[in-house]
């Protein structure tokens, strides 16, 4: 019984979805219409072709470049992690930045 109830109201919902096209525009799509000459596009005139490059010489030569790039940037000594002398000095200097820029934001206590 519970099935049936459900499988109806189901039914019912599904009919409420469904439409029944007359032909005519809602009123507010002609007032779109009449403001745009072109009116709206029809979506089976879009085209279904790609512009997109696949050509695979093209891409492998990208693929070299990017390498090429991605090694020069490794061998740069600038890239490379060099850790402090004295980590002891790093924080005390650090600090020392701290609180010179906390104090660049207090007003002048004269």
């Amino acid at each position: 019984m519970i099935q049936f109830r459900s499988a109806l109201l189901f039914l019912l919902a599904l009919g409420a979805c469904t439409q029944t096209n007359t032909g005519q525009q809602p009123a507010w799509m002609a007032e779109r219409s009449e403001e745009d000459p072109r009116g709206y596009p029809n979506l089976r005139e879009v085209p279904r072709t790609t512009i997109a490059n696949t050509n695979t010489e093209h891409w492998a030569q990208t693929q070299q470049e990017l390498a090429a790039a991605a090694a020069a940037l490794r061998a740069n000594p600038r890239g490379q992690y060099v850790p402090p002398e004295d980590p002891a000095i790093f924080v005390e200097q650090a600090r020392s930045d701290l609180e010179a820029a906390r104090q660049s934001h207090e007003p002048d206590a004269q």
